[in-house]
């Protein structure tokens, strides 16, 4: 089958509405990484998938606070029942409740009651916020991130913190409650202290409070913390033996959170559905795989024992957040691309098969908007599972599916905000992306398509170049390396998967003559080495709080952009051969900005002391 005819083929066959459907039933579920709730929605992926005849398997894994994979630390299994905060003084009232909003209570808060005066303290996280502040006994108001905040009252005496967001998270919606949590390791759990999470609106009335009267408040939690597994789903279509496509989405998050990630398991379970029903009336020549997961706690354990089958998958999809409502949000669906490192011909392919999908005038749901697919091609971006893939040591390329949604990790993030038509349309793309490797006759179309790609990427080299002379040429030499290398890549899955030969050699005349255009820059530059990467995997959160504090700070002032990515894609371009320098020019070809060597100095610098690179 040829590309359109797939396409035809998947709108004809996707349904919007039963993805919708699908994403009601699992954003019932308060499903927080290792808790009953996250086992009770895996139940209820399987039922919907065995429904549709579809058999799976859930692989259970850590969740004890102890077994660690590339250096990341399974959280605790934990059980949430109910919880309450209360204003005692100058008035009784009743400020959040757990039966109400779920996000109320921080994830792996401890069980415990507390009644204390409040102490606001800013954002919670430094000595600077405590100076002169007297905050042992007292329960602690801050907007900092609840791990940090904890640790830092809890060195303090304090008993208990109140989580509120700040401005910029605040500007979202004035009554927004986020969800936070504390994923604590080992023994670090026994010294945690109960966490509650209330809005903006209701931190300010009590701030104004406090700054004429003594406040009092009351917290109850009924939790607990535990060791245990939890559950990764997986199934899977074709050849299991042959080279695969990985379609994965993360199940986990409170109740409802229903775009972040409701909307990415809902909508695999429909492409299940597709994929099965496609394998009955077509060959399918490759295997593709599905995952539903806890995010990052169920992908690194579930891929350190699968590493053999890594090996030979052609490329990864993370559904996350494509459920948007484009009415209700407006913000395009964002297709993240594979680092350039190594490069892969997927790249290529996502822009124009977005492109084709977003021309068509029935990939709409009878119970959706009708908007036509809003999307952008977006630079590499961090804060997902497909990190797990694209770092070493299996270096799968892999893209994320997602919107920007301002109420992302709130108890905003609701079903109504959820769009059947822009499931559909995801679905759509998503489905494409699994059977590429089963197209016939269609070498040279996806041919055309990475000539138009790697000319664009020369030309973006050229303008990124302009006005640093010294840079420019060099720019353009090192994007024409990069594209000529994903042609050689692209010849073998030619052969590999399409079953038919393609010669790169038009195809590369043409990008050196593209290059030569735009003046590139053979002289080769000087080979002095550089650091090398000791530690595989995506970059651990929890190491980054243990940092000290200054060196927090550089994380968040500039390196925490698009998810902390130039701090991953910083890391995985450490192989011991290239220099600041020429990281940093990767970088500003793969993120489209121009990224100062110092910015990868400062990255480096921090690395090394989280114990993922080696300086020469």
């Amino acid at each position: 089958m040829d590309i359109r005819g797939t396409l035809d083929w998947i709108c004809s066959e996707i349904s919007g509405a039963r993805a919708h459907d699908a994403v009601a039933r699992i954003a019932g579920h308060h499903r927080i990484q290792g808790s009953p709730g996250l086992w009770t929605a895996a139940e209820d992926v399987q039922a919907m998938l065995a429904a549709h005849g579809i058999a799976s398997k859930v692989h259970p894994v850590p969740a004890d606070g102890t077994t660690q994979a590339f250096g990341w630390t399974m959280p605790h299994t934990w059980e949430v029942r109910s919880g309450e905060l209360r204003q005692v003084t100058p008035q009784a009232r009743v400020l959040v409740r757990f039966d109400d909003v779920p996000q109320a209570v921080v994830a792996h808060s401890p069980g415990g009651k507390v009644d204390a005066p409040l102490a606001h303290v800013g954002e919670g996280t430094t000595d600077a916020d405590y100076a002169g502040r007297e905050v042992a006994g007292k329960l602690i108001l801050a907007h900092g991130r609840a791990r940090l905040v904890a640790r830092a009252a809890a060195a303090r005496g304090a008993v208990g913190i109140v989580i509120y967001p700040d401005s910029k998270r605040a500007s979202a919606d004035y009554d927004l409650i986020q969800y936070q949590g504390y994923y604590a390791r080992g023994p670090e759990a026994h010294d945690l202290m109960p966490g509650f999470s209330i809005s903006r609106r209701v931190a300010d009335e009590l701030i104004a409070a406090l700054a004429s009267h003594p406040v009092r408040l009351q917290g109850e939690i009924d939790a607990v913390l535990g060791t245990g597994t939890q559950p990764v789903i997986e199934t899977h279509f074709g050849d299991t033996e042959a080279h695969q496509v990985l379609l994965c989405a993360h199940l986990c998050h409170p109740r409802q959170s229903a775009n972040d990630n409701a909307s990415g398991s809902g909508l695999l379970v429909e492409l299940a559905r597709v994929l099965h029903a496609f394998q009955s009336t077509h060959e399918l020549g490759h295997g593709v795989r599905l995952l539903w997961v806890p995010e990052f706690s169920g992908t690194l354990p579930w891929a350190v024992e699968h590493s053999p089958l890594l090996a030979r998958t052609w490329y990864a999809v993370n559904l996350d957040m494509v459920g948007q409502s484009p009415e209700c949000v407006g913000t395009p669906l964002t297709i993240s691309q594979p680092p350039a490192t190594p490069p892969s011909p997927l790249n290529a392919w996502l822009g124009p098969l977005a492109g084709l999908i977003a021309a068509r005038g029935d990939v709409f749901a009878p119970t959706g908007s009708r908007r036509p697919l809003h999307w952008r091609l977006g630079p590499p971006m961090g804060g997902s599972d497909h990190l797990v893939f694209n770092a070493p040591p299996y270096r799968v390329p892999a893209t994320m599916l997602g919107h920007d949604d301002p109420l992302w990790h709130t108890h905003l993030d609701r079903l109504d905000r959820v769009d059947a038509s822009r499931l559909q349309q995801v679905g759509v793309l998503a489905g494409s992306l699994a059977l590429i490797p089963s197209l016939t006759g269609e070498v040279g179309t996806l041919a055309d398509w990475l000539l138009g790609y790697a000319a664009d990427r020369l030309v973006r080299a050229s303008v990124l170049g302009r006005g640093r002379a010294k840079t420019r040429g060099r720019f353009v030499q090192l994007a024409l390396g990069i594209e000529q290398a994903r042609a050689e890549a692209y010849a073998a899955f030619a052969q590999s998967a399409l079953g038919e030969p393609w010669d790169p050699a038009t195809h590369l005349r043409a990008l050196q003559s593209i290059a030569g255009a735009l003046g590139a820059d053979a002289r080769g530059r000087s080979e002095t080495g550089g650091p090398i990467r000791v530690q595989d995997g995506p970059i651990a959160y929890a190491r980054i709080d243990d940092l000290p504090e200054e060196d927090r700070h550089t994380v968040k002032e500039k390196l925490s952009a698009g998810f902390n990515v130039l701090l991953e894609a910083t890391a995985n371009l450490c192989d011991g051969r290239r220099d600041p320098v020429e990281i940093a020019e990767r970088l500003s070809l793969d993120l489209d900005r121009w990224v100062p060597e110092e910015d990868v100095r400062a990255a480096l610098g921090v690395l090394e002391k989280l114990g993922y690179v080696s300086s020469p």
